[in-house]
């Protein structure tokens, strides 16, 4: 699967049959891999909308538009959420920018530990995730932000250990910005293990930030310091304020192309890190009363954009990411389902529980994001997964097995594993 996302409309008004006829195949010639919707806490994103970005390959990641002083008690969105996961569906992010002042009432954000509070309306709404089988995506904080984003996150996840949270921390997620913020996309390459003397608030003269398209790398060191070890990540918003001809370098950097800095031509930008699972960019199109209209590649009515006509024309990219084998790897244990054109088998859900709540595996239907794991068990024959493609994952370091059995024979083998 490609890495290339995209962000969706910015509401929740576009799920209609006639809307998914006019941009699935947009979203197809644009090689999108992910795809970030809008989501209610109220009212699901219908059943076919998914089903069919899924089995065209796309996966959705389920952005909740939740209020964090008045976060849905947890047993109205639980039902909601073992629909999604019945429906394919399996990242979900349930907070923003938990970390800015303007995302709190003045008087909460005033009040002490934050940091616990939002972990206090977070877990419940995460652990319901998990329990309906999805992967509840870590909140993007914002970069700097009202309250230092790379201490927030620090203190969140020492909370986390704190409080014992094993099984969210082993499936953890993690997402980040990728604004540019008028830099260069090779801005704080390298996060703080290279600008050691970045402190918050406080750059030395010289030095580069977290303020930028690597948000992700600074993310991740407070991750790897934290946990141990790193974490898949999705970046979102990615060029959402960036000119076009960036915006082109970046999609490229995500289809894994070599591709010169457009703000220094002699310098090359750095690939992005095995880690990285999706980068989404704002944004496929937006209503023609919206503030986000002149970001968007396509107009409301599907009129496509310079940019997006230059996007279509690249080369894609689609083999699995190679990544370093060892206990390093970003995924521990993947089970790796097929998916069919009418969409996904419920069954195979159902024969695969008793392996999910004994190994909290990350469950998924790409080669690609199966490429991050230690151990990849696969479902299916060679109609569903060919040995070749079984093939590249060992050669990227992956332990492989394939179970080729259907029913309760595949039912029997899982549970007794």
């Amino acid at each position: 699967m490609a890495v290339t996302g995209l962000h969706y409309f910015p509401d929740t008004l576009h799920y209609r049959q006639s809307d998914l006829a006019t941009w699935l195949p947009e979203l197809h010639e644009l090689g999108v891999g992910w795809l970030a919707l809008r989501a209610e806490s109220s009212r699901a994103v219908p059943e076919f909308f998914l089903r069919s970005l899924i089995g065209a390959g796309i996966t959705p990641i389920l952005q909740f538009q939740l209020a964090l002083h008045q976060p849905p008690q947890v047993e109205d969105l639980r039902p909601l959420l073992h629909a999604y996961s019945t429906w394919g569906v399996r990242y979900v992010v349930l907070f923003e920018r938990p970390n800015q002042s303007t995302a709190w009432p003045e008087a909460e954000w005033l009040g002490e530990d934050l940091v616990e509070r939002t972990l206090d309306r977070y877990l419940p709404l995460a652990e319901a995730a998990l329990d309906a089988g999805l992967l509840p995506v870590f909140p993007p904080l914002e970069p700097r932000g009202s309250y230092w984003d790379l201490s927030f996150l620090s203190a969140a996840l020492q909370a986390l250990e704190r409080r014992r949270q094993t099984r969210l921390l082993e499936t953890l997620t993690v997402s980040a910005y990728a604004r540019c913020y008028g830099h260069s996309l090779n801005w704080g390459l390298g996060g703080a293990v290279r600008w050691t003397g970045v402190r918050p608030y406080l750059s030395p003269e010289g030095s580069e930030d977290q303020r930028g398209f690597r948000q992700y790398e600074w993310i991740q060191a407070v991750v790897q310091k934290q946990l141990g070890g790193p974490r898949p990540m999705l970046l979102l918003e990615a060029g959402a304020d960036a000119p076009a001809e960036v915006q082109l370098a970046a999609v490229r950097l995500a289809n894994g192309q070599a591709t010169p800095d457009p703000n220094n031509r002699t310098h090359p930008l750095a690939p992005l890190g095995a880690e990285v699972l999706g980068c989404c960019f704002w944004l496929l199109s937006a209503a023609p009363d919206s503030p986000d209209v002149d970001k968007a590649w396509y107009s409301a009515d599907g009129k496509v954009s310079e940019l997006a006509q230059k996007i279509k024309a690249l080369p894609r990219l689609m083999a699995p990411k190679q990544v370093p084998a060892g206990p390093q790897r970003p995924i521990r244990r993947y089970v790796l389902l097929p998916g069919y054109e009418w969409g996904i088998a419920d069954w195979h859900f159902e024969a695969i529980r008793p392996y999910v709540k004994k190994y909290r595996p990350t469950i998924g239907f790409s080669l690609a994001e199966a490429a991050l794991a230690e151990t990849v068990l696969v479902i299916g024959g060679e109609k569903d997964f060919s040995e070749e493609a079984l093939n590249r994952l060992r050669r990227a370091g992956c332990r492989v097995e394939r179970i080729n059995e259907t029913g309760t024979t595949l039912a029997t083998i899982l549970a007794e594993r």
